[in-house]
């Protein structure tokens, strides 16, 4: 995509907001146009969408989004994995948790 496009990310929760920030900073890509919401009215997404050149959404609400994208524009689910480390931060804290109970 051409450097100034402008990017709708549509998500379901703040905290997935702040991940992909993150994500994206971490990446070397934290200078894009990006608008991020988790707003579910209808005006405010069709605002957003008829402002930007490509939607992004997190998986929850892609079906959603997508029923709102009348002009036909791409759609990229973001997907947000766990790094290794992370996963086993989890799994160590699931495991104190269970020998704790």
């Amino acid at each position: 995509y051409p450097k100034e496009s402008k990017f709708a990310l549509f998500c379901m929760s703040e905290e997935f907001m702040f991940k992909i920030q993150q994500a994206l900073e971490g990446a070397g890509l934290g200078d894009l146009n990006i608008r991020y919401t988790n707003s579910n009215k209808e005006k405010e997404i069709n605002e957003l969408i008829n402002d930007c050149d490509i939607i992004l959404v997190s998986p929850g609400r892609y079906k959603e989004i997508n029923n709102y994208n009348k002009d036909g524009k791409d759609i990229i689910q973001f997907i947000y994995n766990l790094d290794e480390g992370s996963v086993k931060a989890l799994k160590s804290k699931i495991v104190e948790l269970n020998i704790s109970n």
